[in-house]
C-alpha cells in the first residue's frame, strides 16, 4: 500500500468522498456524531455544510475543535481544525460557487449552514501499517 503524502491527491480524494462524518462535544461533554454531506476541501481549510435538522447538536461544537472522518470503501483520512472565525472575503466567494454547483444538482442549498475550520492536522484511517499515522505534510 502506498502512502499518500501529496496534498493535492489528499484533497481530491477528500473532495469526492461521499462518507463523511464529524465528531465534536456536544451539550455536557458527551461526544456527538454528525453525516456530513455537503463539505468541501480548498488549500488548509474545510467548509462543512449540515443540514439544518442536524445543526442544533453541530452548533455546540461552533467554536471548539473539531474531527472529521472521510473514507470510502477502506480507504480514509481523518482532519482535525479549529473553525475560523473571521470573516474572510476569498472563502466567500469559494463557498457562494459551490452552493451555485449544489443549486445546479438540484440541491437546496438554503436549508444547509456552513461553517469553516482550518485544517490543523490530517491522519490515515485506512486499515493497515499507516492506520492512525499523522501524514507528515503542510496542511
Amino acid at each position: 500500500m502506498k502512502m499518500m503524502n501529496d496534498k493535492t491527491e489528499i484533497v481530491n480524494y477528500m473532495n469526492s468522498c461521499n462518507k463523511c462524518f464529524a465528531a465534536f462535544l456536544g451539550e455536557e461533554n458527551y461526544p456527538e456524531i454528525v453525516s456530513i454531506k455537503f463539505h468541501i476541501v480548498h488549500k488548509d481549510l474545510i467548509m462543512i455544510g449540515v443540514e439544518q435538522k442536524y445543526l442544533k447538536g453541530f452548533d455546540v461544537a461552533s467554536n471548539k475543535k473539531i474531527a472529521i472522518t472521510m473514507w470510502d470503501k477502506i480507504k480514509g483520512y481523518q482532519v482535525k481544525g479549529t473553525k475560523i472565525v473571521e470573516h474572510l472575503k476569498e472563502y466567500e466567494d469559494i463557498l457562494s460557487s459551490y452552493k451555485n454547483s449544489l443549486e445546479n444538482k438540484g440541491i437546496n442549498s438554503v436549508e444547509i449552514t456552513f461553517t469553516v475550520y482550518k485544517i490543523e492536522e490530517i491522519y490515515h484511517v485506512t486499515p493497515g501499517k499507516f492506520a492512525g499515522k499523522k501524514i507528515e505534510m503542510e496542511v
